[in-house]
């Protein structure tokens, strides 16, 4: 279709021609969050590369992809450009490009982090470039100061190479206001599918709200609770831990025999560090097959010890309106990741409170 034919606030935005200088956002003072295993300059990889050959095929392909971890900085002026090259070109049925393909970027504002706009390509491409700007009103509030920047990758497609366009140089950003990262978790839900951008999974959400770096560890149809994965989890200095896992277990027998010995290794090496654990959003679809599984995750939870908090999934929505809070009866939409953000802020929220009495 003709760009004059469609409504152009709904056309991808191109790059102003001049006013911009160009920087690899991959080296300082650039910061990137949310792969705490990376190796150097190494790809952005979600797990330590030294366990690879012991897991499966799935779990090492979906690991490379970013799962909207952040990047942040600061810079004056209101333009913010991308050129993003991404190692792979992947599409999913029910998800935006905007999600798989598109970053978020969000700025600290006089009411928090606030969305500008999301960078994404015209159509699915391996290269694509996109500029936004700051609204007037929002430029107007920040006044002269530099801009906290905080970008959420894709949470699809693994990036390769990305330069950041400013119109001032840039800066390190601020420190973050929770000084310890938010670990998270799970199957494909912690991975963010399906939100209709980066921004908006709930793992986003409560890390956005604590002001904390989030270490995404959702991984799509293949969270199985394998002890070396729990192994690298329990090296990591975190505020908070949420472990979203049952969905990707094949059955309730499999969950039982791997949840608790998961969690187990964690609070072995950590015995003080907050745990939160929640069961399956679509505890309404099935209530007695998934409330099969949350009784093992609640044996789990008094079995562990420790400061920890169960959130329980049948809370997050009615019953008569869960369907319409998933995009296909399984994943969440924006809705869905809302819903499940506000009752697992507050369980962090006691869990931190605990681990400090």
């Amino acid at each position: 279709m003709s760009r004059r034919l469609r409504d152009h606030n709904l056309v991808a935005a191109g790059i102003g021609r001049d006013g911009l200088a160009w920087h690899d956002a991959l080296l300082p003072p650039f910061l990137l969050e949310g792969f705490p295993f990376r190796e150097g300059s190494g790809p952005l990889f979600r797990l330590p590369q030294g366990i690879v050959d012991g897991l499966p095929r799935l779990l090492v392909h979906v690991a490379a992809q970013p799962a909207g971890a952040g990047l942040r900085f600061a810079a004056t002026g209101n333009r913010l450009a991308v050129r993003a090259q991404l190692g792979r070109n992947e599409t999913s049925r029910n998800c935006t490009y905007a999600a798989t393909h598109g970053i978020d970027a969000y700025v600290d504002g006089p009411l928090g982090w606030t969305f500008v706009g999301n960078l994404s390509a015209e159509k699915p491409s391996r290269r694509w470039s996109a500029e936004v700007r700051l609204s007037v009103p929002l430029a107007q509030a920040l006044g002269d100061a530099p801009r906290q920047w905080l970008l959420h990758l894709p949470l699809q497609n693994p990036v390769t190479g990305l330069r950041i366009g400013l119109e001032g140089p840039p800066l390190t950003p601020r420190r973050r206001r929770l000084a310890k990262p938010l670990v998270c978790y799970g199957s494909s839900i912690t991975q963010g599918f399906c939100a209709s951008r980066p921004g908006l999974t709930w793992t986003n959400l409560v890390a956005r709200a604590l002001d904390a770096e989030l270490i995404p560890l959702g991984f799509g149809g293949s969270a199985l609770g394998e002890p070396a994965v729990a192994k690298a989890m329990a090296g990591l200095d975190a505020s908070c831990l949420v472990v979203d896992y049952d969905h990707n277990a094949p059955d309730t027998a499999h969950l039982r025999q791997t949840h608790l010995p998961f969690l187990r290794i964690i609070r072995t090496q950590q015995p003080h560090l907050p745990i939160v654990i929640a069961s399956s959003p679509n505890f309404h679809g099935d209530a007695r097959y998934w409330g099969e599984r949350r009784a093992v995750i609640r044996a789990s939870a008094k079995a562990l010890g420790g400061p920890c908090r169960v959130v329980d999934g049948a809370s997050y929505h009615d019953v008569d309106s869960w369907a319409d809070t998933t995009i296909d009866r399984c994943h969440p939409n924006d809705l869905g990741f809302r819903q499940m953000a506000d009752r697992i802020l507050p369980a962090v929220h006691a869990a931190i409170r605990a681990a400090r009495r």
